[in-house]
């Protein structure tokens, strides 16, 4: 089993990092092990994500219905998954793919 120093390592080496939506100045690392997605962001932090999204990598090989932070669902947009975020009230909207 990993250690929580072990983990934070393998975080910085392997994660990617994600620019944040309201300041060019910052990022997030993105992280996916064998317990799911990580965000350093204070929403998954706090929440572990508040974005309820549906997601399909372009093989079909891996689908998803999750609780997660929009910069998660971003990653897997830009990553060429199918992604969409739904909303309480029944409507839904399409993450588009975004430049880094």
């Amino acid at each position: 089993m990993v250690n929580s120093e072990e983990l934070a390592l393998w975080k910085k080496m392997l994660g990617t990092k994600i620019n944040s939506f309201t300041d060019d100045n910052k990022h997030y690392t993105i992280f996916h092990d064998d317990k799911g997605w990580t965000c350093d962001c204070m929403d998954w932090k706090i929440r572990r994500g508040s974005h309820h999204i549906l997601y399909t990598d372009p093989t079909e090989k891996e689908t998803g219905d999750i609780m997660t932070c929009k910069h998660i669902a971003q990653f897997l947009a830009n990553s060429g998954a199918e992604v969409w975020e739904l909303f309480s009230w029944g409507s839904k909207r399409k993450i588009e793919k975004r430049s880094s």
